[in-house]
């Protein structure tokens, strides 16, 4: 079952669920040995991201003027998912990770690598954590703002990385609400 959850107030809400189906693990023009070939893994996450594709609509019909934001993990980047999102008028936030959509990866590097590159380094104690990003980068057509950030342990010297894709403009005000 996908659920979807209205948070507000310190509390989470179950409004709105759809059945993730067996069926949905046939993707596309795939043959029948691709489909078993895949793992349950890749069998679950197409099952979900279908189950979302039917719920978001569903939803909008249900709540047609009522502003929302779709918060997800980094199994719901998808041009699919991009797409639905802005014909149903819905900002987005999904975590991306680095071999998810290598080519937005690609652009988002080489533009914030340019002088020009919006950034920001904030270091304590204990950390330096290097965030960095950029807004219109062409995706497929769309439009998609990225953040990433560097964070490096001063204690251990190890480093962690986080990415985000969104249709929500960044600017410095909002870069940490963001993330």
């Amino acid at each position: 079952m996908l659920e979807l959850k209205l948070i507000a107030n310190k509390m989470a809400v179950s409004i709105m669920n759809e059945m993730i189906k067996n069926e949905d693990k046939n993707k596309g023009n795939e043959t029948e040995e691709e489909i078993l070939n895949k793992s349950e893994e890749e069998i679950k996450q197409d099952c979900e991201l279908n189950a979302s594709k039917r719920l978001v609509p569903k939803f909008r019909k249900s709540y047609p003027r009522l502003p929302i934001r779709i918060i997800a993990d980094s199994l719901y980047p998808s041009i699919g998912l991009i797409e639905l999102c802005e014909e149903e008028n819905i900002e987005y936030i999904f975590v991306l990770k680095d071999k998810k959509i290598p080519t937005l990866l690609t652009e988002f590097l080489t533009l914030v690598s340019l002088p020009t590159g919006n950034r920001e380094i904030m270091e304590t104690n204990e950390k330096i954590v290097l965030t960095l990003w950029e807004n219109n980068i062409d995706y497929k057509g769309k439009k998609i703002n990225v953040i990433r950030q560097i964070t490096k342990n001063k204690e251990t010297e190890k480093y962690s990385k986080w990415m985000w894709i969104t249709n929500r403009e960044i600017t410095r005000k909002n870069l940490y609400k963001i993330i």
